[in-house]
C-alpha cells in the first residue's frame, strides 16, 4: 500500500531503480509510526516483497526489466530460537491432557512425540502403529524430509504415553497387530490437523519453540 501511494501515477514500465531507492529511503519505510527507526530485518522483508513482486511482473511480461533486481538485503544476525524449559513443557502437556476435548488424548500423544523425539510434525502424522517398536524402544520414520527411512530412539516416558494411547484406541497394551490396523495412521490425523481440536489451542499456548533441549 505504501509503495502504491508513493509511486501513484507512475506506470510499471516507467519504474526505475532510482524511484524504488527513493521509496526505500523514505520515512514510511525506514521509521515506525512513533518515529523510531525500523529494524533491519523489517526493512529486509520489505525489500524481499518488492523484489519478488517485480520479478513476477517481469516473468508475466508486464515489464522488460526488474527495477528491484539490484536490491541487497542488510546482513543481520539470526536470533536463536529459545527452547521450552522442562517446567514449561510439563505445564503445556498438562493443559492438553486435562482438556475435555474429545481429541485431547490424541493431541497429548502427538505433542509428547514432538517434544521427546524432536521429529517434524509431518513425520509424526505419518506414523503407523507398526512403526512403534516398544521392544527395541524405536520409532521408524518411513519417509523423512530427505526421503530416507530413519529410526529414532523411543524414550521411556514417551513409550508409556504411546502405550496408553494405543490401549485407549485399540484396546491393547502393545503394538496393534493385523495388516489392516498396521496400515492405519497412528494418530488418525490429516496434514492440516493443527488447525482443529486442541492442537490449534495448544499451539498458541506458548510462543516459544516446542523442542526439548535433549530432543534429538
Amino acid at each position: 500500500l505504501l509503495l502504491t501511494q508513493a509511486l501513484a501515477g507512475v506506470s510499471l514500465s516507467r519504474l526505475t531503480p532510482d524511484l524504488l531507492n527513493s521509496y526505500l529511503t523514505s520515512t514510511g519505510v525506514q521509521q515506525r509510526i512513533d518515529g523510531t527507526p525500523k529494524q533491519a530485518t523489517t526493512i529486509n522483508r520489505t525489500k524481499s516483497v518488492i523484489r519478488a513482486f517485480f520479478r513476477w511482473c517481469q516473468q508475466a511480461g508486464l515489464i522488460d526489466r526488474n527495477p528491484a533486481a539490484h536490491f541487497r538485503l542488510a546482513a543481520t544476525a539470526s536470533p536463536g530460537t529459545p527452547h521450552m524449559t522442562r517446567i514449561e513443557l510439563a505445564r503445556f502437556l498438562w493443559i492438553i491432557r486435562r482438556s475435555p476435548h474429545p481429541l485431547a488424548d490424541r493431541d497429548y500423544a502427538i505433542f509428547a512425540t514432538l517434544a521427546y523425539t524432536g521429529i517434524r510434525l509431518s513425520d509424526v502424522i505419518r506414523l503407523r502403529p507398526a512403526d512403534v517398536d516398544f521392544l527395541h524402544r524405536q520409532l521408524l520414520l518411513q519417509r523423512t524430509k530427505g526421503g530416507r527411512r530413519e529410526h529414532r530412539h523411543l524414550p521411556a516416558r514417551l513409550s508409556r504415553i504411546l502405550s496408553r494411547y494405543i490401549q485407549s484406541r485399540w484396546g491393547v497394551t502393545s503394538r496393534p497387530t493385523g495388516q489392516r490396523i498396521a496400515a492405519m495412521k497412528l494418530f488418525n490425523c490429516r496434514s492440516d490437523c493443527s488447525r482443529s481440536g486442541t492442537l490449534a489451542f495448544a499451539s498458541t499456548t506458548f510462543p516459544r519453540a516446542f523442542t526439548l533441549t535433549t530432543a534429538t
